[in-house]
């Protein structure tokens, strides 16, 4: 168990599938460290410009100044990102994002396969999406 994890549970979680990184969050915004985790990974990947991003928030969003953070680490990028939400103001702040990140896109929840094909996934990386997934929502709040 890592130490975060055993400190109990996280506004956040992001884990990191080969070229896709998955954030998983609750109702609330990630703590800066969180969020610092997220971009950590997105920009390890490797070729940033292959990365893809799958983001499942049942309303927590980045604020204001981790959304600037993310503008520095996608700057002039091709990521692709899924956003999978059903709230509004998700999809408010999903907007804002694609003034910098053009290849972002929302979804409802019930949609999370229209999601998948977004992202170009195989069947093998949804079934290990799906797997991530539901060990990450055991460590939210």
């Amino acid at each position: 168990m890592k130490p975060r994890e055993a400190e109990g549970k996280r506004k956040a979680v992001t884990r990191r599938l080969g070229q896709l990184v998955i954030l998983l969050q609750g109702t609330a915004s990630p703590t800066d460290a969180e969020w610092t985790e997220c971009l950590h990974l997105v920009g390890k990947v490797g070729d940033i410009n292959t990365t893809r991003v799958l983001v499942v928030t049942a309303g927590g969003g980045p604020t204001l100044a981790q959304r600037r953070a993310l503008e520095k680490v996608l700057h002039g990028t091709r990521v692709s990102s899924a956003v999978v939400s059903d709230s509004v103001k998700v999809r408010f702040i999903v907007a804002s994002v694609a003034l910098f990140s053009t290849r972002i896109s929302t979804f409802q929840l019930r949609e999370l396969h229209r999601a998948y094909e977004f992202l170009g996934l195989t069947h093998t990386e949804v079934v290990d999406a799906e797997r991530t997934l539901a060990e990450m929502r055991a460590m939210l709040e």
